[in-house]
């Protein structure tokens, strides 16, 4: 919000609900595929 920017990456496998939570517009969820 500060920055004005659109998207926000955050989160990894184990916290993806928080980074939710959070705002994330996009998730790294790559330890849950591989």
């Amino acid at each position: 919000e500060q920055h004005n920017l659109t998207h926000l990456s955050m989160g990894m496998s184990q916290d993806w609900p928080l980074a939710i939570e959070e705002g994330a517009t996009y998730l790294r969820i790559g330890s849950a595929l591989f």
